[in-house]
């Protein structure tokens, strides 16, 4: 879920959501369910904590975000120069402003079934469109729902408790490294089970408070068949 197809004037809040063949078949109780809880955060009103850790999180992208090509870079801050002030040319929307719980609570108001655009996307309905759009020739086909519809769809839901998130303890706020003692040396076993081990290297190249994770899994049942090697995408 995020801010998409921007434009000075307006922009567009997108939801997407990827559903299973069974998924499908249960389309309006998915958007119900959505919809219940976007009326759960316009009910419970803004929260400064989850602002602030939103602009945590922004503000630690930011600043130590890759090197990006200088052709893109360019046209970011062009593009940035044309809607917001000199001083944050450079910034842009990377960085939250400041705390307006009006503004905020206004915009998730927004987020209603009056307002909403629905694009369900399957292979279900191949034969059973009645439009073709010029351009790639792509079969759709069009329907007006009511906010009463979506209403049904809420009301229709079993009873579901839903929450809002608890505060996240592991967004970081010390980004000072310790000093690595051995500086060359080969990763060490830190943990040792009957199905896992976990190995452990500090970087010392970049002096940067970034981690690479990669997880391998080495699973004979993966690749006892070529069914399973299909579906796995291994291969002995």
């Amino acid at each position: 879920a995020s801010e998409a197809d921007w434009t000075i004037e307006y922009s567009f809040f997108t939801v997407s959501i990827d559903l299973t063949d069974a998924g499908h078949e249960c389309m309006q109780a998915v958007l119900g369910l959505l919809f219940t809880y976007i009326q759960l955060l316009q009910q419970s009103g803004v929260s400064q904590w989850i602002f602030d850790e939103l602009s945590s999180i922004c503000e630690t992208k930011f600043h130590y975000q890759d090197k990006t090509q200088p052709i893109s870079y360019s046209v970011d801050i062009a593009s940035n120069m044309q809607i917001y002030a000199t001083k944050d040319w450079l910034v842009g929307s990377s960085l939250p402003s400041k705390f307006s719980p009006a503004i905020l609570q206004k915009a998730i108001d927004e987020l209603c079934p009056t307002n909403v655009r629905i694009f369900w996307e399957s292979k279900k309905f191949e034969g059973k469109t009645d439009k073709v759009e010029p351009w790639y020739s792509t079969a759709y086909s069009l329907e007006k729902l009511t906010k009463f519809t979506i209403q049904e769809w809420m009301q229709c839901l079993p009873n579901v408790k839903l929450n809002l998130p608890a505060p996240n303890v592991f967004i970081p706020t010390d980004f000072s490294l310790k000093d690595s003692r051995d500086k060359n040396g080969s990763p060490v076993l830190l943990r040792k089970s009957l199905f896992s081990r976990l190995w452990y290297k500090p970087e010392t190249t970049f002096s940067i408070p970034k981690a690479y994770v990669k997880i391998d899994f080495n699973c004979p049942l993966a690749v006892n068949s070529p069914d399973t090697s299909a579906l796995t995408g291994e291969s002995n």
